[in-house]
């Protein structure tokens, strides 16, 4: 049901946006649209999703030696939930399938694919401070994406410091059976990144890793702007599409349809013409739709594993 109410709030906002704009404006730019260049942002998908892959092999390599294949699959399959989940939540089936094949406890796998989220935002906030640091001005775009950033970035001493043990350590976490399960999650947590710490040298890895899968993705957004023959500068987009994906991830829409398309018209207007971004908003959608697409076969092969895994043989 909240699927079906996320689905329609995205078609509500798209109607309202098509009904705003002038729509052969619109027919028009994508007619003179670069595919060339469309087919290169594609074509971005491939560095994507193996930076993304060898990523997640990286953070789990502790507990759990994967290839790099395997890791794809994984990813891919998590990105097709990602379409119909709101916030990416797809990607903690990358938790549950490891632990239905017991190759990893499910609090691990949680824990891991929580730090990767975190180290994903902290790491598209350098990347809006690089492009607020290439076109600093105090305008309410720069000042949110400034608030964003340093907030998530200084969330990581936090964590990097912080004794987890100190917090839950008190008898009532024992005594109630729901708080004994979070005591145990976070100390697993705090576990993992005591692991982390033991080599400073990987994670500084992993963290330059995100940022650089960052780059590449605005990169592709760049593109995507190229294909339509807009002359908004490179550094507009990387402090401005950010943002636009942020308020994508709030989960009231499906994959961020709508909602993103809105906060793309609302950063780039004053920069761009409006059936030009909308445009632009419809064809970067497929950053979502392709990974989507390409790991339905693999998260069909996770769903009959586990499906004949769980069935009872028959005597």
């Amino acid at each position: 049901m909240k699927r079906i109410i996320a689905l329609l709030v995205s078609c509500l906002i798209m109607v309202f946006i098509f009904m705003r704009i002038d729509f052969r404006q619109f027919l028009l730019y994508v007619k003179e649209m670069n595919f060339g260049l469309l087919i290169l942002a594609v074509a971005f998908f491939i560095p994507q999703v193996a930076i993304t892959a060898f990523r997640w092999k990286e953070l789990i390599k502790h507990r759990l030696h994967m290839s790099l294949w395997e890791s794809t699959k994984l990813i891919l399959a998590g990105n097709a939930l990602n379409i119909l989940l709101p916030s990416r939540m797809g990607d903690l089936s990358k938790a549950y399938f490891l632990k239905r094949e017991g190759k990893l406890e499910i609090k691990r796998g949680t824990n891991i694919v929580l730090f990767e989220k975190y180290i994903d935002l902290a790491s598209l906030g350098i990347v809006i401070l690089t492009g607020i640091l290439f076109n600093f001005q105090l305008n309410q775009a720069n000042l949110m994406g400034l608030a964003y950033s340093l907030s998530l970035i200084g969330i990581f001493p936090v964590l990097y410091f912080l004794k987890l043990d100190r917090w839950v350590g008190h008898p009532v976490f024992e005594k109630n059976k729901f708080l004994s399960k979070i005591k145990h999650f976070l100390l697993d947590a705090q576990q993992y990144l005591l692991e982390l710490k033991k080599n400073p040298t990987h994670l500084t890895f992993i963290i330059l890793i995100s940022i650089f899968l960052w780059f590449v993705h605005i990169l592709q957004f760049y593109v995507i702007f190229l294909a339509f023959h807009s002359t908004v500068s490179l550094f507009n987009i990387f402090r401005l599409a950010p943002l636009a994906i942020l308020v994508g991830l709030v989960p009231i829409t499906m994959a961020g349809i709508g909602t993103r398309d809105s906060a793309m018209i609302y950063f780039f207007s004053p920069y761009e013409a409006v059936p030009k971004i909308v445009g632009i908003g419809v064809f970067a959608t497929l950053r979502y739709f392709v990974p989507g697409l390409l790991g339905l076969p693999f998260l069909n092969q996770y769903i009959v594993k586990d499906a004949v895994e769980t069935t009872p043989s028959q005597s």
